[in-house]
């Protein structure tokens, strides 16, 4: 979706695909990361409280009376830290909140803090989880996320324009990479427009374990990307691969104490 210029707008225009994507027959939709608020910019985490309730109160009311699962990017204050979550919301109820593990540079001098638990929720039978935007770059994320069961990871981005981008279709084979070693599907969405700070891009695309099943045509334009997730097939997959059935958490052990101490 397009970053325009005001909350009211962009609330709008969520709201305008959200509706496209359900009338389509979608069951599980995601937002891009900070959707809500163009000139992210400006944000300081002391400073956009009304922002953490109106934009949280708008993704339950608007999953209210619908039938899909909807993951939207939102402030969260708690214990007296901001930090930059994605609430997963049915039916007018919160399923569950995976707070960002990796906030990049930026958001940290915004004063966004880094979570520490990657997690794993429950919904109509399907177990999900979520890379908030550069949590996706980290493996053992993703790994964690599998070893808890996730079938299908959602991954709301908030993607810089850069030119030259010799790594552009690295991070394309990236995403269907860490579909392959852990057995999920991953479905992104990234927005565009330019706030405060240098362009933005949409690449959405969702993929899985044989590889990009849908994806933008247009990285300035206005697109709903959707995917039908052949859920038995994943399972086959999960079954034949030969390293998915024989993975021994233990021998993580070391890359935790290694991670801790580093």
């Amino acid at each position: 979706m397009r970053h325009g210029p005001t909350l009211e707008g962009n609330l709008a225009t969520a709201d305008r695909m959200l509706r496209q994507a359900e009338a389509a027959g979608a069951d599980v939709a995601v937002l891009p990361e900070y959707w809500y608020l163009p000139m992210a910019g400006e944000v300081r985490a002391n400073g956009v409280d009304p922002i953490f309730e109106e934009v949280r109160a708008w993704t339950l009311d608007r999953s209210r009376g619908s039938r899909m699962l909807l993951a939207a990017n939102a402030p969260l204050r708690e214990g007296g830290k901001t930090y930059n979550a994605v609430i997963l919301a049915a039916r007018g109820a919160t399923v569950g909140v995976q707070r960002k593990i990796h906030p990049m540079p930026l958001e940290q001098t915004w004063g966004v803090a880094a979570a520490t638990e990657p997690q794993v929720f429950e919904w109509n039978g399907l177990r999900v989880g979520v890379l908030v935007c550069a949590d996706v770059l980290h493996p053992e994320n993703a790994r964690v996320l599998a070893l808890k069961g996730a079938r299908i990871a959602l991954n709301p981005v908030l993607s810089p324009y850069r030119h030259p981008d010799p790594w552009k279709q690295a991070r394309e084979a990236m995403m269907v990479a860490r579909c392959y070693d852990n057995g999920f599907y991953l479905a992104k969405a990234g927005g565009f427009g330019a706030p405060k700070g240098g362009e933005i891009v949409g690449r959405s695309l969702v993929c899985g374990p044989t590889g990009v099943l849908a994806r933008y045509d247009d990285e300035r334009a206005e697109k709903i990307v959707a995917a039908s997730l052949a859920l038995a097939e994943l399972e086959e997959f999960r079954k034949r691969h030969l390293a998915l059935p024989r993975r021994n958490p233990a021998a993580y052990a070391e890359l935790m104490r290694t991670s801790v101490e580093g």
